[in-house]
């Protein structure tokens, strides 16, 4: 391939990546409050097309410097951290099964997008916790 056509399929997988982002965006929030959605699949999903992105931006020969310029980007958010648990080593809320509420696993943590929702969950929990702001990837 030549570098303009190299150029104008980056840019057509751009476009189809952003739009397939967009629509599976737009079914999470559609989902956000239906029983029986299991989020952290709906997360997994996105992953697996995220890298098939990568594979394909692989696949029409792009740099190195390119193919960091398009990667996933940094994702950020609130969580709890159990208050008698050191901050070096902290047990994040995730309520994924009965009894087993706390990870050492911030990739399995309770995700809040404000920092307000996740302090109110605090406070509706009746435990003491720490309202951490965390980055993923």
């Amino acid at each position: 391939m030549q570098p303009s056509d190299v150029d104008k399929a980056v840019d057509l997988i751009r476009a189809a990546e952003a739009s397939a982002l967009r629509s599976l965006d737009d079914v999470v929030t559609a989902l956000r409050y239906e029983e029986g959605v299991d989020r952290r699949y709906m997360a997994i999903g996105r992953t697996q097309i995220e890298l098939g992105f990568m594979a394909v931006y692989r696949s029409v020969g792009l740099s190195a410097a390119l193919a960091a310029a398009v990667k996933a980007p940094v994702e950020t958010g609130w969580v709890l951290e159990r208050a008698d648990s050191p901050t070096e080593a902290p047990l994040y809320y995730c309520p994924r099964v009965h009894g087993e509420q706390w990870t050492l696993h911030a990739d399995d943590a309770l995700r809040c997008d404000r920092e307000i929702d996740a302090a109110q969950l605090g406070v509706a929990l009746g435990i003491a916790v720490r309202v951490c702001e965390h980055r993923w990837g």
